[in-house]
């Protein structure tokens, strides 16, 4: 069941839309994200050719941007602003240039000012790659990023 995208959570979303993945830049990914469900958010992508490394398959840094802006817009549905703590991706299939992908993400556990998600890519109905990863409520980073 899709809901609300993120744009329309207000300000909070409104502090990441030059973000290169989701953000309404020229240059970047265009992802847009929906709601399904409470803790969930997916978007559909086309992957273009001037994203591959190797010919005919994405780069893993694309593929790891894909799956960061995932689990962010998954916070940021819930009014969560928070930036990236630390990520562990699992590349598991080639994803391949000129064809559909689905991305999804879910807040797994919430110990604010620490939030866990996990997200997936996936195209052709394979997992292409996996992401678990642990989030920090940006106004407490902020605060700490003198350290």
């Amino acid at each position: 069941m899709r809901q609300s995208r993120a744009e329309d959570t207000g300000s909070i979303a409104g502090l990441h839309h030059d973000c290169f993945a989701c953000g309404h830049g020229e240059d970047g990914l265009g992802l847009t994200f929906d709601r399904n469900g409470v803790d969930t958010v997916s978007a559909e992508w086309f992957c273009e050719e001037r994203y591959q490394s190797y010919p005919g398959i994405v780069h893993g840094g694309i593929i790891a941007t894909i799956l960061d802006c995932a689990m962010t817009n998954c916070l940021l549905m819930k009014g969560i602003s928070a930036v990236t703590a630390d990520m562990h991706v699992k590349y598991r299939e080639p994803l391949r240039v000129g064809g559909m992908v689905t991305v999804r993400a879910s807040l797994v556990r919430s110990r604010s000012p620490l939030f866990m998600l996990d997200a997936e890519v996936i195209q052709n109905g394979a997992v292409c790659a996996r992401a678990t990863a642990k989030f920090m409520r940006a106004d407490v980073w902020s605060d700490t990023s003198h350290v």
